[in-house]
């Protein structure tokens, strides 16, 4: 949560840098690919240091409780939360750049910053 607080104030902060790439003739497609961009780097960065964390805890307990130290994690749950952070995480990114334009983020005319 605090990776997705974080990503939301410095979007918010980037109000300069769009305003300027709006000026200098980009479209709002590639403004919005920028921040898709942007939002695939966070999520699979998020999920990558999640599951580092999370591992350590997992392998001492898995260790702990069976005697081998590789946990099983059943592949239904794995998807449902990487699905969730790579939803919730998108819809934060783009829900800031809405913000940020005023428009809608599929509005096709230019970006009114």
């Amino acid at each position: 949560m605090t990776l997705v607080n974080t990503l939301a104030i410095e979007t918010f902060e980037r109000r300069r840098s769009v305003r300027l790439l709006a000026r200098t003739g980009a479209t709002p497609r590639q403004v919005t690919g920028m921040f898709g961009w942007h939002a695939l780097f966070v999520t699979a960065a998020g999920i990558g240091a999640g599951a580092l964390v999370a591992a350590g805890a997992l392998i001492a307990l898995d260790k702990a409780q069976t005697g081998t130290p590789v946990p099983y994690i059943p592949p239904t749950e794995a998807a449902v939360v990487v699905g969730s952070v790579a939803v919730l995480t998108t819809a934060t990114i783009m829900a800031s750049l809405r913000a940020m334009t005023g428009r809608r983020v599929s509005a096709p005319s230019r970006l009114g910053l």
